[in-house]
């Protein structure tokens, strides 16, 4: 899984069960690429997104319609508590959310490697048909943007993929069915 289509940040509001919504705390990844053109696996999920958030998206020249969109997904990266040298540090950000996803990632292909199949690979052509097939193989972020609070108005979450947020945050229990 490349970081430059994971990890883009999010958290619980009001506690667990209220939802997730994009990262407030510090501007967070995610758009569209200028120098690679979307997959051809992505392209109905980020035409889907241009043409619903229209009216919330940053100025046209600030991002490229035709480009890779990302991240693909997300996981929770605030408040994840690191002890090293005996000192408990709370970290955040991609360097925490990337790991979660990749564990996970992990545990899928353990499961996979039980039935006697071969691990996922090369995963993102199956993360965007996952989610097109069951809408609860990841949890939907709606709510916030990757704002960086200044300068860059940020994209907006949204339903379905979006240059937030990607696909969501993986539930674990739906995605083992689909291996």
């Amino acid at each position: 899984v490349s970081t430059q289509s994971t990890g883009n940040p999010t958290r619980f509001i009001n506690g667990v069960g209220s939802g997730e919504m994009a990262v407030e705390s510090f501007g967070s990844g995610g758009g569209f690429a200028w120098d690679f053109p979307a997959p051809d696996y992505q392209k109905s999920a980020v035409d889907h997104y241009l043409s619903s958030n229209k009216a919330h998206l940053p100025y046209w020249f600030q991002y490229n319609t035709k480009g890779r969109g990302t991240p693909d997904v997300s996981a929770l990266g605030i408040g994840f508590a690191v002890v090293v040298s005996g000192v408990t540090n709370e970290v955040g950000g991609t360097s925490a959310s990337a790991p979660t996803f990749s564990a996970i990632v992990a545990l899928l292909n353990d499961h996979r490697l039980a039935a006697k199949k071969s691990p996922l690979g090369f995963l993102n052509m199956w993360i965007y048909q996952t989610a097109a097939k069951d809408p609860e193989a990841f949890y939907d972020v709606t709510k916030g943007t990757n704002s960086d609070g200044c300068c860059f108005t940020g994209f907006p979450a949204a339903p379905g993929w979006d240059a937030s947020t990607g696909v969501g945050t993986p539930n674990f229990k739906q995605l083992v069915k689909h291996l």
